[in-house]
């Protein structure tokens, strides 16, 4: 069995809307670790100007992957 073969079957195993329901699920963990993370960070804060950049970082980072897994499943 070849790869394409593989990837055959997979597709027939796992439709759209299960891929969206899996991203809507990751989308609502990464809001709870978001909500968390801001707590924290609020919270236990030492010196602001390193909370603002691991804030941009943690963000942009997060908003770069979400974008990629949602492109992935509409272009599934």
């Amino acid at each position: 069995m070849n790869a394409v073969d593989v990837l055959g079957k997979l597709h027939n195993f796992i439709s759209q809307p299960v891929l969206f329901a899996v991203f809507g699920l990751m989308c609502i963990v990464f809001g709870i670790s978001s909500f968390v993370l801001m707590f924290h960070w609020s919270r236990y804060a030492i010196d602001k100007s390193v909370i603002v950049t691991a804030q941009a970082v943690y963000f942009l980072g997060g908003a770069l992957i979400i974008l990629i897994g949602f492109l992935s499943v509409v272009l599934y």
